[in-house]
């Protein structure tokens, strides 16, 4: 998945990104098959990618910082009591 988190949202970078999971696929559709349907729905792409980049949404889909009781939880299936010790 490294190589997708250099994909800027343009079209040429989405273009490469769609054909990079197209060849992963296997048996996916034919470059020229792919292509003609990617500039098919690219202006529609592209116009809600564009009013994402507009909007106050986050930049970053990071988890936000977890205290480390909630990762205890999680990880060990306990729930921390007043009678252990707390983490």
């Amino acid at each position: 998945m490294a190589q997708f988190q250099a994909a800027e949202s343009n079209r040429e970078d989405t273009l490469a990104l769609v054909k990079s999971i197209n060849l992963a696929l296997g048996e996916g559709l034919s470059d020229a098959l792919l292509v003609r349907t990617f500039d098919r729905f690219w202006p529609d792409l592209e116009s809600q990618l564009k009013l994402i980049e507009s909007s106050n949404a986050p930049r970053s889909f990071a988890d936000p910082p977890r205290n480390l009781n909630s990762f205890a939880v999680e990880l060990m299936g306990i729930e921390p009591t007043a009678s252990r010790v707390r983490f």
